[in-house]
């Protein structure tokens, strides 16, 4: 016998934290909102803006690569 466990976040606190993650903004959560969901999109939203997404990664490997050209001797 399989046991699921189903977790509910607040889609509100987490779009927050994902646009302040995003934006580069605190990761302190407003009040009014729930911690737990607004870290969650908050980590989301950075690791986007810090290129951890598919083309991000692509993006910051090519910004790499032109900013270090290794040039055979």
């Amino acid at each position: 016998m399989s046991h699921h466990t189903l977790v509910s976040m607040d889609r509100q606190a987490w779009l927050a934290g994902y646009a302040a993650g995003l934006a580069g903004l605190s990761s302190s959560n407003p009040p009014e909102l729930d911690g737990l969901a607004f870290i969650s999109g908050y980590i989301e939203g950075k690791a986007h803006r810090q290129g951890f997404d598919a083309s991000g990664r692509e993006k910051m490997a090519k910004l790499l690569e032109e900013s270090n050209p290794a040039k055979p001797c």
